[in-house]
């Protein structure tokens, strides 16, 4: 932002805090939008019009950084369906809107996709040692259904690249 870029942050705040932005509030170049992500968000167009930022957002958008799930056990243990909305319908309402807008998309994984795994480290093609019906099965099967949403969006698609960030290990789907 201190360069110039526009960032438009859309949180709930289901496990986030507002602490940690309140210090870009105000900044000329920052926007925050309460919003859950398992609700279809329309931030797309060519120029920032704030009278109507809230029913139809009209921005510039070429990065989206799709960051939102519950991460931490106690979090996603809290809610479990919600951990599975956000990170399903959460994802393709943003590959919805990457497509739309023609935006490049960074998806945050994790290496939770491979359960409990009896490979250290893990390759891209280890497959996991995983349980659809465990305690922590809601965090790593929905991680890993929005993974393969992103692979079908890229091979479907093919208009925009896809980024999935596994904790440091990066791999691109897609074309740039």
């Amino acid at each position: 932002m201190l360069q110039g870029h526009e960032v438009i942050v859309a949180d709930n705040f289901f496990t986030g805090r507002k602490r940690n932005i309140e210090h870009w509030i105000g900044h000329e170049n920052f926007e925050l939008i309460n919003h859950d992500i398992v609700n279809p968000l329309f931030i797309e167009g060519t120029k920032k019009k704030p009278n109507l930022w809230k029913t139809f957002f009209l921005f510039l958008v070429d990065q989206i950084y799709h960051l939102a799930s519950p991460a931490s056990p106690p979090h996603y243990m809290y809610n479990p369906v919600k951990t599975i909305k956000v990170n399903s319908i959460g994802t393709i309402n943003m590959l919805g809107l990457a497509r739309r807008v023609r935006a490049r998309l960074l998806f945050a994984s994790t290496s939770e996709v491979y359960g409990d795994p009896e490979v250290h480290p893990q390759k891209e093609t280890y497959y996991g040692n995983v349980n659809p019906f465990g305690p922590r099965s809601c965090y790593d099967e929905s991680k890993r259904v929005a993974e393969a949403m992103c692979y079908a969006y890229a091979q479907q698609v093919l208009l925009f690249l896809f980024k999935i960030n596994r904790n440091k290990r990066n791999f691109f789907l897609g074309r740039y």
